[in-house]
């Protein structure tokens, strides 16, 4: 491999707007870090914005060339196994003599990215098919099938990468099962700015961050925090995150039993902020609490760590490789709603363990820095180059 490569990552970015999820926020950390980096000549970035109707390229120049090219993915395009995407990106690809390119995701990242022919690094963000069931877990027939088509998509694309980045133990085990294909596993980077948080703040603030979605399992948290008020009435739920597609009802659903609990004043639905205004949250709790169906790598378990946070959370998917029961937090089994309330209740009311676990989390965190991931990155394409 010589000096000088040009890199090409698909993934979902932040252009203009609050992070909105974790994949946003990994392209977002690793971006900055991996501009700063003299191998890198070029690198660009290819975004899908689902909420436009029309394809459009916004293209803005940034340190050692960044671009934006963000279009729609387009009716029928499952159908076509993503053929006008590939082929806007492939053409792109071609001008511009990419070395490489990254996909961020399994999904149509993936798709596209193998399909242009070049060589192609996934990182997984969870495990698509499943989260897709998990969603939908009674679709119709027109829907049944259209999942059936991309998980096919999806796993075909897969086996073609010529290596995949595992943020996980979870992700790796599974995906291992399906494909032949090298894994590396790197973890999440996170923004430097979290590891400046201080991790000593005893308030009685409890943190949920994340996307509103089902699989999150909010009307289970909620459900257990009516028992914790109880024990610690100066206690103080905050649920930050952007309502999920498709997830409308659910949300309603949250807000109808926060009123019906008679919580409005204790639970506060802070919605889609900004990066400034979720760091101002983690300095001001006390710990973060998720009790999700399936995670892969979650974001915000990580931002917690990096801000000197304990956290209790179910004990899902890579959830394990972030919390380590009794170091730096707690994990339960998912449907264990009293043993969750009785660790989120042990720690509002134990100082020193909240601050011993908080010590615990900060030191767990450090394989996260982004200057750290990006170097790992880097040798990730060096590999595959040198083949």
């Amino acid at each position: 491999m010589t000096l000088g490569i040009k890199i090409l990552l698909i993934t979902q970015y932040p252009e203009g707007k609050p992070i909105y999820g974790g994949v946003e926020a990994v392209s977002k950390y690793l971006i900055d870090e991996l501009i700063k980096i003299n191998i890198i000549e070029e690198l660009h970035i290819v975004s899908w914005n689902i909420t436009q109707e029309n394809f459009l390229i916004n293209s803005i120049t940034k340190e050692k060339g960044v671009h934006f090219f963000i279009n729609n993915i387009g009716r029928f395009q499952l159908l076509t196994g993503y053929s006008k995407n590939t082929n806007i990106v492939k053409r792109f690809c071609d001008s511009r003599r990419i070395d490489l390119i990254h996909a961020q995701g399994m999904d149509r990242e993936n798709v596209v990215a193998t399909n242009t022919g070049y060589p192609t690094i996934t990182t997984i963000h969870g495990i698509v098919p499943f989260e897709r069931k998990l969603q939908t877990p009674h679709p119709s027939i027109p829907r049944k099938i259209r999942m059936n088509l991309a998980e096919t998509l999806d796993w075909r694309a897969l086996r073609k990468s010529k290596l995949i980045i595992s943020t996980s133990s979870y992700d790796r085990n599974v995906i291992s099962e399906k494909t032949y294909t090298e894994i590396v596993t790197i973890p999440n980077p996170i923004s430097p700015d979290f590891f400046s948080i201080n991790e000593s703040d005893l308030t009685k603030e409890i943190l949920f961050v994340g996307v509103i979605q089902k699989r999150k399992r909010i009307m289970e948290i909620i459900s257990a925090f009516k028992k914790i008020v109880i024990k610690v009435p100066d206690s103080i739920l905050k649920i930050i995150g952007p309502v999920g597609i498709g997830e409308a009802e659910y949300f309603n659903s949250i807000k109808e039993l926060i009123e019906q609990s008679k919580l409005q004043q204790k639970i506060k639905l802070l919605g889609h902020i900004s990066q400034e205004q979720l760091l101002e949250q983690y300095g001001k709790c006390r710990l973060l609490i998720m009790l999700s169906e399936e995670e892969t790598s979650p974001m915000s378990i990580a931002q917690a760590l990096a801000c000197g946070k304990p956290v209790i959370s179910s004990n899902v998917g890579g959830i394990t490789d972030l919390v380590v029961h009794m170091r730096n937090g707690f994990l339960v089994d998912k449907d264990d709603i009293d043993g969750f309330t009785n660790y989120i209740t042990l720690l509002l009311l134990d100082d020193q363990l909240c601050i011993a676990m908080g010590k615990e989390s900060k030191i767990l965190a450090n394989c996260r820095r982004p200057d750290v991931v990006a170097r790992q990155t880097i040798e990730a394409y060096s590999k595959v180059l040198s083949r």
